[in-house]
């Protein structure tokens, strides 16, 4: 149960330093056509955005693009709406742009959350894998001291147990009668050559 408790502790810990409340942009615009509106969301390496959209009327057609923030793009896409998630591999601001195809004013519903689950002030990919590395030697050195800790726990019981007599072995050896003719056990009479007591079986030497 300790064992269980730790682990249990260990998990909750982990997961309030990981997680935290998403930044959120949802809002409603209306989109001319032909002109770009933009949405702006800072994220570190690992972070996790969700972003949904759609349009009114329903089926109209946006063209939809994600630029990173070296201003690289890296989704486009033409679109009627959206309902997805990306993952930050770079630390910075990404730009999310929606432009109007139709000849007329369309309205956009969008929604952009994003989770703050990466790794703050990362520049490169080294840095992330020694924070992963860190974690996995955290939680072996964890693992095997829970293991110590039972094997210890588990010889002291062992330890600690009596021997048993009866049917699995010889019961205990006691001096000979101290009183000739006597059981020193249970005080009946016994032969003066017996070796053990006929009616309690403690055994003479």
């Amino acid at each position: 149960m300790k064992a269980v408790g730790i682990i249990t502790g260990l998990a909750a810990l982990l997961m309030i330093a990981l997680m935290a409340s998403p930044g959120v942009s949802a809002d409603t615009r209306t989109l001319s056509p032909g002109v770009p509106f933009s949405v702006d969301a800072n994220a570190d390496f690992g972070d996790q955005v969700n972003y949904t959209w759609s349009t009114a009327p329903a089926g109209s057609i946006v063209r939809f693009v994600i630029t990173d923030p070296d201003g690289d793009v890296i989704y486009n896409q033409t679109m009627t709406g959206a309902d997805s998630e990306l993952f930050f591999l770079q630390e910075g601001e990404y730009t999310f742009t929606w432009t109007n195809l139709e000849p007329s004013s369309i309205t956009l519903n969008y929604d952009v959350e994003v989770w703050d689950i990466g790794i703050p002030n990362v520049g490169d990919a080294f840095d992330a894998a020694l924070f992963v590395a860190i974690i996995g030697v955290v939680v072996v050195a964890v693992v095997i001291a829970i293991v110590i800790y039972l094997v210890f726990v588990g010889g002291k019981k062992k330890q600690a147990q009596q021997p048993v007599y009866g049917s699995q072995g010889p019961g205990p050896v006691y001096q000979a009668p101290q009183t000739p003719g006597v059981c020193p056990t249970c005080g009946s009479p016994v032969e003066p050559q017996a070796s053990f007591c006929s009616r309690c079986g403690a055994r003479f030497r």
